[in-house]
């Protein structure tokens, strides 16, 4: 079920993952390894962490360090689908606007955009992914 579930996040993820390369198709391509997830226990301080607020629920589980592509990501667990939600709508109320959002009966997938910066929320199962995209 951990595998199915993290199968799901990775693929909304890749679906959007060239959002903020738009003028440059070739670049949109996008491997995701085992090796990109790194474990961490505590929230990243960085520039892209800087952009969005943390979440309030969850605990860290692993990081994704992309930013030599304009990309970060962070993954947490033990957080509900409601508590997920609340973060997505704390997000607008910091100024994000939805691109766009869907669902099913196992999981949410949101894109918000503010200013340069692109953001790919996934809940599955437990787990909640956040990429962090810069144009």
């Amino acid at each position: 079920m951990r595998c199915i579930r993290w199968i799901l996040l990775l693929c909304f993820i890749i679906c959007f993952a060239g959002c903020a390369a738009l003028e440059k198709p070739e670049e949109s391509i996008w491997r995701v390894t085992a090796e990109d997830y790194i474990p961490a226990s505590e929230w990243p301080e960085n520039v892209y962490t800087a952009q969005i607020p943390q979440p309030e629920s969850g605990t860290m589980e692993y990081i994704n360090d992309w930013s030599s592509e304009g990309r970060f990501g962070v993954w947490l667990k033990d957080i509900s689908r409601d508590e997920s939600n609340q973060y997505v709508e704390q997000l607008k109320e910091a100024g994000y606007q939805e691109i766009s959002q869907a669902e099913n009966s196992v999981s949410v997938g949101t894109m918000l955009w503010k200013d340069d910066i692109y953001l790919s929320i996934a809940y599955s199962d437990g787990s909640l992914g956040i990429l962090i995209m810069t144009e």
